[in-house]
């Protein structure tokens, strides 16, 4: 989520992700293989394409973020650990 990634860029801490893929192949950022735990989505990530992968998280008004979205959030200011 944007704000963690945003937290810990702040407090100088690495960050690290899970990636799942979707099923247009974007790398989005999240641990689970499915998206129920999370969103309200029920189907696993790579079951959607990125649009309807990008759903909020529950209880906040963000949302799930592609790779490319994280690394250009943290821009080089700290280390990325990407499982």
């Amino acid at each position: 989520m944007p704000a963690a990634a945003e937290a810990a860029v702040a407090g100088n801490f690495s960050i690290e992700c899970d990636i799942q893929l979707t099923a247009d192949g974007e790398a989005m950022v999240h641990h689970d293989d499915a998206l129920g735990r999370l969103t309200e989505a029920m189907a696993r990530c790579s079951a959607r394409p990125r649009p309807s992968s990008s759903r909020h998280v529950q209880g906040t008004s963000e949302r799930m973020m592609a790779l490319a979205d994280l690394c250009a959030l943290v821009a080089g200011r700290v280390a990325i650990m990407i499982e």
